[in-house]
């Protein structure tokens, strides 16, 4: 039969350590909170680039910008 031991307490952090913590816990909830605001607006980014998209395929972007690059690397 094993005896279990009894872990040592841990000792209270120090005010620099308990500063520090508190400044990472603040850190850490400032960027959590970015991370949501940006996942939320990730709707109208996907609308933004489909319409995008969409509009450079009926004008033909992609083919007037390859004809010039073309034009460009002969020069």
């Amino acid at each position: 039969m094993r005896w279990r031991r009894r872990r040592p307490p841990t000792p209270a952090p120090s005010p620099e350590a308990q500063d520090a913590l508190a400044e990472a816990r603040e850190a850490r909830e400032t960027s959590e909170q970015g991370l949501q605001e940006v996942c939320e607006r990730w709707p109208e980014v996907r609308e933004v680039t489909s319409s995008l998209r969409a509009h450079r395929e009926r004008n033909g972007f992609r083919a007037m910008f390859e004809r010039a690059l073309l034009k460009e690397g002969e020069a």
